[in-house]
């Protein structure tokens, strides 16, 4: 009878830090605390800690496997978990600059997408190491999903405040749960189930943190495509309710079928149709929604079934909902402005998207990343030399301490109005 194998104190705390290191959450304290154990393990001083953490476990694999026959089904139960992260670690990343470079491609070509030419290389690397193509398949696929969390909610969600610290982390969860070790083996394909609420005050940016945890969603690798199924870019589909009244509505959400209605000239297919199982709906400014429009979503949520205007037939929802309410979440459920019942259901994950003011209180020096931000997406190109320019004029009418009562939104006009007009007057 084989001899089951066990890890040493020292291997076992080593392989949970990179564990938790290269699939865990990476934000907030955890994350924090990780980073500088391991950083202080490997010693490799400057340079990428990924780089440095992958070249100093990829050392420690090879003297585990010159001093016996290397196989994690060997070892106990409480350490193969372990390994197992070890060895995808290991294997995957030394490719993240090409996911990195797959993330941006896929944005540049929209919903056409993109070859994966170096898939099947690493579905080889996965299975030369004892794990079975299925299994190398879905992991491909959530380390894919990793690299994009890591892009979206950097790039996206601007600042190094601990509000916007605390909204990446909570957003995180959002993708792959507190644990990834349940997210990995029982909830990949369960947490579109999962509704989230946003809310937080008008301009405040729910949407875009809403769209940064929908460009993560889990989307298989198709190996004789050499491609996923399909692009993230598309899997984000917002609908602001508040432009539509009525049918219209309704038609909107649920579709409707040929002459359900006088205005019904063709049959539309509504958002809950448009998704696909990656995709989410995201329904911006819900307490707009009637409280009958909002009981007909309650099956959306709930049973994610829906019926469009004028069939008797049930469909199907595969996606993901997820909704935005501004203000507190205490007085919009007193104020009677969403069902009880269906705020249970999309509260099962309610996030708060912290104000620009009380982002800015917390660290000052935000102001500044943000106005590069709002100025790369709006020029398209890096505009260093504009900054000051838009600083200097912000400062002749923005005091110390303004309010920012438009929150984001209102900072975007300002940044567009100095490029146009060279000042700004505040309300304030």
């Amino acid at each position: 009878m084989q001899k089951t194998l066990t890890l040493s104190d020292s291997d076992r705390r080593y392989l949970t830090d990179v564990s938790l290191f290269s699939f865990g959450n990476p934000y907030g304290e955890t994350g924090q605390a990780v980073r500088k154990v391991l950083s202080e393990e490997t010693g490799r001083g400057t340079g990428d800690l990924y780089d440095q953490v992958h070249a100093h476990l990829h050392d420690r694999l090879e003297r585990l496997k010159q001093k016996q026959p290397f196989f994690i089904s060997a070892y106990a139960e409480q350490d193969r978990l372990l390994l197992h992260h070890a060895v995808l670690f290991d294997s995957l990343h030394s490719a993240h600059k090409v996911f990195d470079a797959l993330v941006v491609e896929q944005i540049q070509k929209g919903g056409k997408v993109c070859k994966v030419e170096f898939g099947t290389k690493l579905l080889d690397r996965l299975t030369n190491s004892g794990m079975a193509r299925s299994v190398a398949l879905h992991y491909l696929a959530i380390y894919y999903q990793s690299r994009r969390a890591r892009y979206f909610l950097s790039t996206t969600l601007v600042g190094n405040s601990v509000s916007m610290e605390r909204l990446r982390h909570d957003l995180w969860n959002s993708i792959f749960t507190h644990d990834f070790s349940l997210y990995e083996r029982f909830l990949w394909d369960r947490v579109r189930e999962l509704s989230t609420l946003f809310v937080g005050a008008s301009g405040s940016g729910k949407k875009t943190a809403a769209a940064a945890v929908s460009y993560c969603s889990y989307i298989p690798f198709v190996e004789k495509l050499e491609s996923f199924s399909e692009s993230f870019v598309g899997c984000f589909i917002p609908v602001r309710v508040a432009q539509y009244s009525g049918l219209r509505l309704e038609s909107e959400l649920f579709g409707h079928k040929k002459m359900a209605y006088s205005e019904a000239l063709e049959n539309y297919q509504g958002v809950f149709s448009r998704c696909t199982a990656a995709g989410t709906a995201f329904l911006d400014n819900i307490c707009a929604v009637p409280l009958p429009v909002q009981a007909r979503l309650q099956g959306v949520v709930q049973d994610h079934i829906f019926t469009p205007i004028g069939d008797q037939t049930q469909h199907h929802f595969p996606g993901r909902v997820m909704a935005a309410a501004s203000g507190k979440i205490a007085s919009i459920r007193t104020k009677g402005e969403l069902r009880e019942d269906l705020y249970l259901h999309l509260g099962v994950n309610t996030i708060s998207v912290p104000s620009l003011q009380h982002c800015l209180q917390e660290n000052p020096a935000d102001l500044e990343l943000l106005i590069v931000h709002i100025l790369q997406k709006y020029t398209g190109q890096s505009a260093d030399q504009l900054v000051g320019l838009v600083i200097e004029r912000m400062h002749e009418h923005v005091g110390v301490g303004y309010a920012w009562p438009g929150n984001m939104l209102e900072l975007e006009q300002i940044v567009k109005r100095i490029l146009m007009v060279s000042h700004y007057e505040s309300k304030d």
